[in-house]
């Protein structure tokens, strides 16, 4: 008989009934294998978790994304496009410029990421499935309108179709800031 087979034998099956330490052992057995699947359920039930997340940010977030190295921003030209789109796998190129700004809703404010996108961003990306309210624009007749995430829209308060009261975006500027005059320190818009 193989030793470790003899050494669990003999802790958990024993001639006497009430031995102390076969009590122990199966306590101990039980704990273990209550333990084991618990943690396979819960890494099963996790396994499930990534793959949603996964499905949601793949309808906001590219594949792959090109940065600059240095600095926030970098430009490109016709020819460095057509370059881009002529790699095999490669379906769209979208313009992103992201970047943390002051929103503010009549009296509320709140600090959010913008993305300021090109037009073809809509046709790329699959936003509208998860449009909870509202319209799926962002220009028509030469006026802004963006795509708010709910959770920024709750806490500003926003109402849609609020045509008097339009949601002010704060911009800081590049560069040296003015201590004196806070104001000139950003560039406003309106969405």
């Amino acid at each position: 008989m193989v030793f470790p087979f003899y050494i669990a034998r003999r802790y958990l099956i024993s001639k006497k009934s009430h031995n102390i330490i076969n009590i122990i052992a199966g306590i101990s057995v039980a704990g273990v294998t209550v333990g084991t699947m618990a943690l396979i359920v819960i890494l099963s039930v996790f396994n499930g978790f990534e793959d949603l997340v996964k499905s949601l940010y793949s309808s906001f977030d590219p594949a792959i994304k090109i940065s600059a190295a240095e600095g926030k921003t970098f430009g490109l030209d016709e020819s460095q496009r057509a370059r881009i789109l002529q790699l095999k796998g490669v379906n769209a190129l979208t313009d992103v410029v992201q970047e943390n700004v002051l929103l503010k809703y009549k009296q509320e404010q709140n600090i959010v990421t913008m993305k300021g996108v090109s037009p073809d961003f809509l046709e790329n990306n699959a936003l509208d499935t998860m449009l909870v309210d509202g319209d799926f624009l962002l220009q028509r007749n030469g006026t802004e309108f963006t795509i708010m995430g709910y959770l920024v829209a709750y806490t500003l308060g926003v109402k849609l179709y609020d045509n008097n009261n339009p949601v002010v975006v704060y911009v800081p500027k590049r560069g040296r800031m003015n201590p004196l005059a806070p104001d000139q320190n950003f560039n406003t818009g309106f969405l």
